[in-house]
């Protein structure tokens, strides 16, 4: 968007007469024109593109970062891509793409993993339960050890990373527990997850005074 596209789009959208239900439809028309734009600007069907993506190859073992930022905005563009399926209601669609986008482009692989943040709430809001839980798992991983490694600072040295816990901690993997409680549909699940989660905390007795 440039500026002046940006100031009409928010002035549209913030007409006070444009209520929920309108809103809800000029979001599926955007989704709609998304796709089209998708194949336009590719100059193929989007049912083709996917269909190459998944005879592609990858060793992931050895990427540059450039080429993994790359990578992560080719995922950024499926995440978007599937939204807009589930938006025109094609569910199936909407988990294959997701899906191949994590097949070719797994969350572990590539680094900047607030970018994979919104994977489970994704396949919660698809009704696969358990594939969130798979996402969420990796990253819970993900964090829990960087966590750890945070865990063996001493109190003075710890001021050098606590911008990086912060974030870690309260953003990141509260984030991915916060999507597990308000869409799991099993409590003990929730329970134990939390559990986990206060455990991490705990590491860091020695660091940050209980209240």
């Amino acid at each position: 968007f440039t500026q002046q596209q940006k100031n009409v789009y928010d002035l549209i959208w913030n007409d006070e007469d444009i209520d929920d239900e309108s809103k809800e439809t000029i979001w599926k028309y955007l989704h709609t024109l998304y796709i089209f734009s998708y194949e336009f600007q590719k100059d193929k069907d989007v049912n083709e593109i996917l269909e190459q993506l998944k005879n592609i190859q990858q060793d992931n073992s050895d990427l540059d970062e450039q080429t993994k930022r790359n990578a992560i905005s080719m995922r950024n563009s499926l995440m978007r891509l599937s939204t807009a399926f589930a938006k025109e209601g094609d569910t199936l669609k909407a988990i294959e793409v997701l899906d191949l986008s994590l097949e070719k482009l797994p969350i572990k692989d590539f680094d900047h993993f607030s970018l994979s943040l919104e994977y489970p709430e994704f396949y919660y809001k698809l009704g696969e339960q358990e594939k969130a839980r798979a996402a969420a798992k990796t990253l819970i991983k993900l964090f829990k050890d960087k966590l750890i490694w945070f865990s063996t600072f001493d109190s003075e040295s710890f001021d050098m990373v606590f911008e990086e816990f912060d974030l870690t901690f309260r953003y990141l993997y509260r984030g991915v527990i916060d999507q597990v409680e308000n869409f799991d549909t099993d409590q003990e699940y929730v329970k134990e997850l939390q559990k986990d989660f206060n455990e991490t905390l705990d590491l860091f007795k020695h660091i940050i005074p209980s209240e």
